[in-house]
Formats: C-alpha cells, structure tokens, sequence
C-alpha cells in the first residue's frame, strides 16, 4: 500500500477506490490461464483469512495465494465501509469473469449479517472485541453474533 494520506479523501470515494484496487490485485499472483477468480476475504476483529479460488478454462479449479497488499487494503475497507449502528461486512467477495472477448467483467459483494466460516475456531471474546471495534445497535446485531458474545 502506498503511504499516501486518503484521509481527506470523502469515504464513498475512497471505499471506491478501495473496492477497485482490490479487484486489480486479485489475479497478481495467478499463474496462468484462468476464466474466472473469487477472492474471499472473511474477518472479525484481528482475526482474518481469505482464500483464492482458481477456474481454469479447461474446467478445474485450484487455488492461488493472494498478493500480500490484499491484507491492508481489505482492513481499510471495513473501517471505511463502516456504518455508525450498522456494523461493517464480516465477508467480501470479488468475482472476476473473463469474457468471451478478453474483457475481465468484475463483481463484489459484501455481507453484513451471516455467521463468518472459518478455517479455524474463533473465540467468543474475538466477537465482542468486534462490536466494540465496530459497535452496532441492538437491531442490526444478528442472533448468532449475540449467542457467541454471550459466551465471552
């Protein structure tokens, strides 16, 4: 990441550029021919893991390891894609499509509200840290979120 200062720079313009600067950086580290890559980027508080998803025009799919700049991007954009009451996504996933003509069709989503899967188990105490990191009010916390922060 560049150490230019965004600060000034409007929220909605910058989760932009964010968005767009991740999809750029999405087929980086890919080896060879590919039709379609999906990045998923899952976090809750200090905890994080992504995954590369590799379609390859012969139709098998591998994976690839993201280039190291996704990890400080997509920090960035959950505390600017942050939501006073709201929250911020606990899951973003780009999509890049290659089109028949060699166009690279680009789509992102964002979830805000289902239970992260992970890899490895996340303690109940990550959870609380997360709403107070990014605090949400009583309606836009979902059930599960409030069955594991009641274990902390």
């Amino acid at each position: 990441m560049s150490d230019t200062d965004h600060s000034s720079i409007p929220l909605m313009i910058r989760q932009g550029q964010l968005i767009d600067e991740i999809a750029s950086q999405v087929p980086l580290e890919v080896e060879g021919e590919w039709s379609k890559l999906i990045y998923i980027r899952t976090a809750v508080s200090m905890n994080a893991q992504e995954e590369m998803r590799v379609y390859r025009p012969d139709g098998s799919v591998g994976s690839a390891l993201p280039p190291l700049d996704m990890e400080d991007l997509s920090e960035e954009l959950r505390k600017v894609m942050y939501r006073d009451g709201v929250g911020t996504w606990f899951t973003a996933t780009w999509t890049l499509e290659r089109e028949e003509s060699g166009e690279i069709s680009v789509s992102s989503e964002f979830d805000y509200e289902n239970e992260p899967k992970w890899d490895a188990s996340i303690t109940a105490s990550t959870y609380a840290i997360e709403l107070e990191d990014f605090p949400r009010d009583e309606e836009n916390i979902p059930e599960w979120l409030k069955r594991k922060v009641l274990k902390a």
